[in-house]
């Protein structure tokens, strides 16, 4: 049975419609992310021929070691552009989201009924504005650019080893259904414990605010030592 789900569809129609007002920063992003993928892989082409010309014996004249040198600098210059304007789009367009997503929420409070307040806790409110939407930026920062970023990287790598040494490569992958196996564990396990953590940060929440708010109180009336 597929994951795929309405409710999934208008999680993404939503996040859409949400990111749609800031395509420039999007489209800057991805292009980003696809320079750095390219530059990433690219030293891995070129390891090869070093690396046999090293160990079969093959003295390379001194003036190619300083194109070599020369190229893998210009790589790892650009590699480093491309991933600092991918981070610095990103961190851009997350901030911009979610100072969308606050004033959202916001102004969608100041509708609600009064009924809703009584019987909502004003600890899980808070907890809304503050770890919700903090999980929700490291969500986007992890959860959803992460894929996006290596997932190419991975195939671009993949293609190299198999243009490389098709023999070897296959006896590599032998270890990727063990290794999904184990992310898979992993990744139920790691959003059960994030769900109870959110639970629990929003119970503290309310705790803290419900103390504070009332310890002048028990003081005056209790006249106690805390």
């Amino acid at each position: 049975m597929s994951s795929w789900t309405p409710s999934h569809k208008n999680i993404y129609l939503r996040l859409w419609r949400l990111i749609s007002p800031f395509k420039g920063w999007v489209l800057f992003s991805i292009l980003c992310m696809g320079g750095y993928n390219i530059f990433s892989a690219a030293p891995a082409y070129y390891a090869k021929d070093i690396v046999d010309a090293l160990a079969y014996g093959n003295k390379p004249e001194l003036s190619q070691f300083f194109l070599v040198g020369f190229g893998l600098i210009l790589i790892f210059f650009f590699k480093g552009a491309f991933h600092f304007g991918n981070n610095y789009g990103l961190g851009h367009l997350i901030q911009k989201l979610l100072a969308r997503l606050r004033q959202d929420l916001f102004d969608h409070l100041l509708t609600l009924s009064f009924s809703f307040y009584s019987r909502s806790k004003t600890g899980d409110l808070m907890s809304r504005f503050t770890n919700d939407l903090n999980t929700f930026q490291n969500t986007l920062h992890i959860g959803v650019t992460g894929p996006f970023r290596d997932f190419p990287q991975i195939f671009l790598l993949l293609g190299l080893m198999l243009y490389r040494s098709w023999e070897l490569s296959l006896t590599t992958l032998v270890i990727i259904p063990i290794a999904l196996y184990f992310i898979q564990i992993f990744g139920k396990r790691n959003s059960e414990a994030v769900n109870d953590r959110q639970l629990s940060f929003s119970d503290l929440s309310t705790l803290l605010m419900e103390t504070i708010s009332g310890i002048r109180i028990v003081k005056a009336f209790g006249m106690e030592k805390y």
